[in-house]
């Protein structure tokens, strides 16, 4: 496990190394607690403005009649998914239209997003819609894993 956690990216590792060793050498709630710490200290590292830390900066934009664009901004991390992920299910699974999630804004997108989002487009084409990400060729990626984190360059 741990050669395919360094695989998405040495960050990954980090976190995941921390968290365990965290609840061993206090318990879990602060263990967890460290693990969490650890990744936000990694995202503000990387570049993740701390006004899009709980909140995704989302601009919405019909295209057409069929499909809407989701212009995102500042960060797409753990911490500000639920929000992001009930715009896009809301606009796509519920008012059923094709979106384009444009992550060119972004300074940060983490591999908990990009697993999300990949999951999403799975769905998406499960209701025959589809989800399109768009924007990611101006972030460098922190390893070579299809879904690791992205930094804007």
């Amino acid at each position: 496990e741990f050669i395919n956690v360094f695989r998405i990216g040495k960050e990954q590792l980090l976190i995941f190394m921390a968290t365990p060793i965290g609840v061993h050498a206090t318990d879990l709630h602060v263990g967890v607690a460290i693990g969490i710490a650890v990744k936000l200290a990694i995202h503000l590292i990387n570049g993740m403005p701390l006004r899009s830390l709980f909140k995704p900066y989302l601009d919405i934009q019909p295209r057409d009649d069929k499909t809407c664009i989701i212009h995102a901004g500042g960060s797409a991390v753990f911490s500000n998914w639920i929000p992001f992920k009930h715009q896009i299910e809301d606009i796509g699974l519920v008012q059923r239209f094709n979106l384009i999630i444009d992550l060119s804004d972004t300074r940060l997108v983490d591999h908990s997003v990009m697993e999300k989002l990949h999951e999403l487009q799975k769905e998406f084409e499960q209701e025959g819609l589809s989800l399109e990400l768009t924007g990611l060729e101006s972030h460098r990626k922190l390893s070579e894993h299809p879904l690791s984190t992205r930094r804007r360059r």
